[in-house]
């Protein structure tokens, strides 16, 4: 309908308008950015090419100025040479844009915007705590503002879908959920650093694509694999993403896993195979049934059970609070493989004993 419109208003004018011109490259935009959400949304396969990630921001400058305002300092910090990265470039856009409209509205009054970009390495030391990321050659995106900042529970549910602190019909909580699917389903990483008052700065690593580097799953001790025979873990997840990535560190270690969705899903398999499953890993907040209901659920008919539960808040948020469960380990996310390896062994030798 709006490129019907351009075409039809450029004809009334009879010639070429600057104006309608940028409506109708602006329309093209979102027309290709719709197509590449349905199939987002219904997990089809994207259309990665090779990308100067400085050339995608520099292409829609302007519009990012219109959106943020006369009032907030739009400043880019783009470094060159800069490697180039594989990535679909709709979907890549996408992130610039919600990085750049939460940045805005946490800045009411004003203030500064920057946008840097740098290729960097990413080391074992960064990895450690980042279960599925890969080490070596990345390019980093990095959003940071001025504005009111973020307060510790903000930002650990900041990338939780449907989390949102706008007032209710103001936003959905999508906006950092989809930039995290987006990076994550690139291949790359995202980290946020905030502080109430102090601004907010997300960080985007996107591998590079750069002829002679590569990036590597981050080194996995060989002994490790196997350690713990016959361990049989059933993972319980909602997020499909968190899923296959606990799932993959899981086998990597040695076990057996199980995966399913939900609570239901989760006492279903438990009643199949009549409680024999070693350690039940489970999400707090899941849909339908919350963790501490599906554990209480289980412990009825199999007390003895093991049970680590996984949560973005802290473990003394849940385990000083009523009604927690008892003899229940306990991984806040993100956490990495050693420390995931460690609790579900506990868990599986205090089974055991």
């Amino acid at each position: 309908m709006i490129l019907a419109d351009t075409e039809s208003i450029q004809g009334r004018v009879g010639g070429e308008d600057a104006e309608v011109r940028e409506i109708e490259a602006a329309a093209l935009r979102a027309a290709e950015l719709t197509r590449q959400l349905l199939a987002f949304s219904r997990g089809q396969v994207l259309r990665p090419s090779v990308l100067d990630l400085n050339k995608v921001i520099s292409s829609f400058e302007t519009m990012l100025r219109r959106v943020i305002g006369e009032d907030i300092d739009l400043r880019l910090r783009l470094a060159e040479p800069l490697d180039p990265v594989e990535a679909d470039p709709a979907q890549i856009e996408r992130v610039i844009m919600n990085l750049v409209v939460n940045a805005r509205d946490a800045m009411p009054n004003g203030g500064t915007l920057e946008l840097r970009t740098e290729s960097v390495e990413i080391d074992e030391d960064y990895v450690r705590n980042r279960p599925g990321v890969r080490t070596g050659r990345h390019v980093m995106l990095s959003v940071s503002d001025t504005g009111v900042g973020m307060t510790e529970e903000v930002r650990r549910n900041a990338f939780e879908p449907f989390y949102t602190t706008k007032p209710m019909g103001r936003g959905t909580g999508l906006g950092l959920a989809s930039v995290y699917g987006v990076v994550r389903q690139s291949g790359g990483d995202i980290s946020l650093y905030s502080e109430p008052g102090h601004g907010t700065m997300v960080k985007v690593f996107l591998p590079s694509a750069a002829a002679g580097h590569t990036s590597r799953p981050a080194d996995v001790v060989p002994e490790e694999r196997g350690a713990v025979q016959g361990g049989t873990v059933l993972l319980v997840e909602d997020d499909p993403a968190v899923r296959k990535l606990v799932s993959r560190s899981l086998d990597v270690l040695g076990f057996q896993v199980l995966e399913v969705p939900d609570g239901i899903a989760a006492l279903r398999k438990v009643t199949e195979l009549d409680g024999r499953v070693d350690v039940v890993l489970t999400d707090m907040v899941m849909p339908g049934m919350s963790g501490i209901d599906l554990v209480t659920r289980l412990r009825e008919q199999w007390p003895t059970i093991g049970v680590v539960m996984m949560s973005g808040y802290t473990g003394d948020t849940y385990v000083e609070a009523e009604g927690f469960p008892q003899n229940v380990g306990f991984l806040e996310k993100p956490f990495a493989v050693a420390e995931l390896r460690r609790t579900i062994r506990n868990a599986v030798t205090a089974r055991a004993r």
